[in-house]
């Protein structure tokens, strides 16, 4: 499926979006980005980071020269494993971030002796 524009309401053009997929004929499948939020437990971030490699392999595995901007393959395949290691590294940023927080005290009726 092509990309919706809707990466609002939808995490797997979230991911397409970020990955930079986003042309009529994507070279992702919507079940190859499913398959990528699945691997990382639905976060966009590391979801993105993979999709990045993806289409990094798939530049280097087509090693053809991109005419509208005279960008060459080997260019976006360095690009893509850039954007990749930025999303890995703002994911770990954010779970180091989540992992410092202090957390809230709460309570649940069974811990207080109450039944629901």
């Amino acid at each position: 499926m092509t990309y919706a524009d809707n990466p609002s309401g939808s995490l797997i053009d979230l991911v397409r979006l970020k990955a930079g997929d986003t042309e009529a004929t994507p070279i992702l499948t919507d079940n190859a980005i499913q398959a990528f939020l699945d691997n990382n437990d639905g976060n966009v971030l590391l979801a993105a980071a993979e999709a990045c490699e993806a289409l990094a392999a798939y530049y280097a595995d087509n090693p053809t020269e991109v005419v509208g901007d005279l960008e060459g393959a080997a260019t976006k395949t360095h690009n893509f494993l850039m954007a990749a290691d930025r999303y890995r590294a703002q994911a770990a940023e954010l779970k180091a971030d989540e992992e410092t927080r202090p957390r809230r005290p709460g309570y649940s009726s069974t811990a207080l002796g109450k039944e629901p």
